[in-house]
C-alpha cells in the first residue's frame, strides 16, 4: 500500500512537471488528501464513530490505539469520526496496515 502511494506521488510529481515545462517556476503538483476506506458522512452521536459498516465507542477503541498517534491527533478539533479518520490514516503510514478494531 505503502508503495502504491509512493509511486502514485511520483506519478504525479512527473505529470505535474510535463504540465509547467518549460516554465522557470517550481514544480508543485496537486496532491489531494488520503480518503481513509471508512464511512466519512455524517456526524454521530455523542462518541460513537463508524468503522466497516458499525457503530462503536471511541472511548472503548482508545485503549487500542498507538498513544503517540493519539497525542500527534490532540486538540485538531476534529469530530469524533473525524479524529477516528484521520487516527486511520497515521496509523496506516506509521505501521503499513490498516487499523482493526478487536
Amino acid at each position: 500500500m505503502r508503495a502504491q502511494r509512493k509511486a502514485r506521488e511520483s506519478d504525479n510529481q512527473d505529470e505535474a512537471l510535463e504540465e509547467t515545462f518549460p516554465a522557470s517556476d517550481p514544480v508543485s503538483p496537486f496532491v489531494p488528501a488520503k480518503v481513509p476506506e471508512v464511512e466519512a458522512t455524517g456526524a454521530t452521536e455523542g462518541r460513537g464513530i463508524i468503522h466497516e459498516g458499525r457503530r462503536h465507542d471511541l472511548a472503548q477503541i482508545r485503549s487500542q490505539m498507538d498513544p503517540d498517534l493519539l497525542e500527534r491527533l490532540r486538540g485538531e478539533g476534529y469530530s469524533d469520526q473525524e479524529f477516528f479518520n484521520a487516527y486511520l490514516i497515521a496509523h496506516a503510514d506509521k505501521y503499513g496496515e490498516r487499523f482493526t478494531v478487536r
